[in-house]
């Protein structure tokens, strides 16, 4: 629990809300799994509150469809 504080307090977080759930932003290629839908989508509603400057994936697909709904994918982060 110590390093959730420790990281909640560098980074913004925010709740999963039916707001994140009930958008039909949907990257074209493949539907992501539930949770890397959430991610993507969480990861959107920041960049348009304040800019990100990269997206970490958690693998290759996820990579693909965060490009596709136009984030900038951090290298290191994407494992293709």
């Amino acid at each position: 629990m110590r390093r959730v504080a420790s990281d909640s307090e560098r980074f913004s977080v925010r709740d999963l809300t039916l707001d994140l759930c009930a958008s039909s932003l949907v990257p074209a290629v493949a539907t992501p799994r539930s949770l890397n839908l959430a991610h993507l989508r969480s990861a959107l509603w920041f960049h348009t509150e304040s800019r990100l400057e990269g997206f970490v994936t958690l693998d290759a697909a996820q990579g693909h469809a965060a490009r596709e709904l136009g984030l900038a994918v951090l290298p290191s982060g994407d494992p293709s």
